[in-house]
């Protein structure tokens, strides 16, 4: 599993150059990407690796001044040996240290050069810098690149989702064995008449009501989602992964107050919050519009509405289709007569069932994790943020494993289970050759 030598040498490199030095933690938490991408790419060359054009071009969203909207560079050296990495950072969340789990992975990777001469095996790594008008960039960019970022084992952070779930508030490590789907529908209907007054809102029918009740048929106040079949194809998972869940410290209060809000939906908290964050699929409205039949109208709000827009976002757990969850709505509607209110996909990609707990990558992710932290790590089923690492994940044979950064700027443990997990996976890969 873990070389015992390798992680001596570590210990020695770490006391010598220790993970995140003060000076750059300074930089991290107070600059954003304009500051630091220059010297990123700079280490990152100095480790062999190559600097393709960056992938802006298959997207209608534009680069952020300087800071491209997906990020890729390659060192493919060891076909048989390769491991991709993926980060995220968002560029609306103002949070700059979401920039600490990228530098992790980075000293982590120079720790191994430093220790072993070389580093043995190919690297290709993808950030995405995330906007929050994106629904379909990152998934598009995957299945247009399938062939071009084969891997023998992917290592994906989530540091930004775990951080807003309230699930990595403490120091504990946690990994993650799968993670949400996603799907994007847009409702829409039009009332076929010109311009009425609101007196004749007995006889005119108006278009916001007819989207109203149905949206109302779809979800009711107690949370549950009402078409039909919806939880029928949910995978729970194994009896170990749910335990690690229950065992969970309750972050109702942490959410709540994070939120601003006096209580949570239902009034959820401990096992059931955390179990309804990561094992319940969800139904949120996120947009409700209405125009008068003219929009250009100065009407003062005395019109029926004839135009209504809804955008529904279903984040969807393991064993849901996002295509199967769309003709599930189209059928509901239909079944209730809201034939008038038509239906377009937005955007969509399938879950990512948990990864057995004794898969080899799984496997040493978790001595690393232990070894690193000096405690075991929770293996969670999934993660509370949807992730479209399922279009990698071919008939879910790549192995990979999904980390979080504990607590905001705890990176020294996160960089040691980082550079133990990539020495073991290299050679354990050399060793099968």
């Amino acid at each position: 599993m873990i070389d015992t030598t390798f992680y001596a040498q570590l210990q020695a490199f770490e006391r010598m150059h220790p993970f995140i030095p003060a000076e750059i933690v300074g930089e991290a938490l107070s600059s954003r990407p304009e500051a630091w991408l220059d010297q990123f790419q700079s280490r990152l060359s100095q480790l062999g690796f190559t600097q393709p054009p960056l992938a802006t071009s298959t997207t209608s969203h534009p680069p952020v001044g300087k800071i491209p909207t997906l990020f890729y560079s390659e060192r493919c050296t060891h076909p048989h040996s390769t491991l991709l990495l993926y980060n995220s950072y968002s560029l609306s969340g103002n949070q700059p240290w979401h920039s600490l789990p990228i530098f992790a992975y980075l000293q982590a990777l120079e720790a191994v050069k430093h220790i072993l001469g070389d580093l043995p095996l190919s690297i290709k790594w993808l950030i995405h810098f995330q906007q929050d008008t994106e629904t379909d960039l990152l998934p598009a960019f995957l299945r247009a690149n399938q062939s071009r970022l084969q891997a023998n084992a992917c290592l994906w952070d989530d540091t930004i989702g775990t951080y807003e779930a309230g699930l990595n508030a403490a120091s504990a490590p946690l990994l993650l064995l799968g993670s949400k789907g996603r799907l994007g529908v847009s409702l829409y209907t039009t009332s076929p008449q010109a311009a009425s007054h609101s007196m004749h809102g007995g006889i005119a029918p108006g278009a916001a009501w007819r989207l109203l009740w149905a949206l109302q048929s779809i979800k009711d106040e107690h949370e549950q989602i009402h078409l039909k079949g919806f939880y029928d194809a949910i995978e729970l998972p194994t009896e170990e992964l749910l335990q690690a869940t229950a065992e969970l410290l309750d972050r109702s209060e942490l959410l709540r107050q994070r939120w601003g809000l006096p209580a949570l939906a239902l009034d959820l908290e401990g096992l059931q919050l955390h179990y309804t964050q990561l094992l319940v699929p969800t139904c949120s409205l996120t947009m409700l519009t209405g125009l008068p039949f003219s929009a250009n109208a100065s009407d003062n709000g005395e019109h029926v509405v004839t135009h209504a827009q809804a955008n529904l976002d279903f984040h969807l757990v393991a064993g849901q289709v996002p295509e199967r969850i769309y003709t599930q709505l189209r059928h509901h509607l239909d079944e209730r007569a809201f034939h008038d209110v038509q239906t377009r996909w937005r955007y969509g990609y399938p879950p990512t069932p948990a990864q057995a707990p004794d898969v080899p990558f799984v496997q040493l992710a978790r001595a690393s994790s232990e070894l690193a932290y000096g405690q075991r790590p929770a293996l969670l089923p999934t993660t509370a943020s949807s992730q479209p690492l399922a279009l990698l994940a071919a008939q879910h044979s790549l192995p990979f494993v999904i980390t979080a950064l504990a607590g905001e700027a705890e990176t020294s443990d996160f960089t040691r289970q980082t550079a133990l997990l990539i020495a073991s996976f290299a050679q354990r890969k050399s060793g099968e050759r």
